[in-house]
């Protein structure tokens, strides 16, 4: 029963773990990234300034999203624009914008 028991075990932790590393290869977890320069534009560009710690922003692209999308029907395209170091800058006084291009 206990050798039973222990090869349930092995699965249901083997199943968790391939669900997982599917999980994040989803999410991009395991891609490369490019970083490339090019010039593009222009653009005009909605958004809302934020200012405090960079990963608080998120709520701020909410809002923003849900202002403009009714408008445009459009797929958007989001940004964020971070002006500070925030190895030289205190959270508090982090300055960024939730930003949407619309073209």
């Amino acid at each position: 029963m206990q050798k039973k028991t222990l090869l349930i075990i092995i699965a249901v932790l083997l199943t968790i773990a391939i669900a997982l590393v599917t999980y994040l290869n989803h999410l991009g977890a395991f891609a490369s990234v490019e970083v490339t320069e090019k010039e593009a534009g222009p653009f005009q560009l909605v958004y809302k300034e934020h200012t405090g710690a960079y990963h608080k922003i998120g709520p701020v692209f909410g809002e923003v999203i849900k202002a403009v999308k009714p408008i445009t029907g459009q797929p958007l395209q989001i940004m964020g624009i971070y002006y500070d170091d925030p190895s030289s800058v205190p959270e508090e006084k982090l300055r960024s914008a939730a930003a949407l291009a619309l073209s």
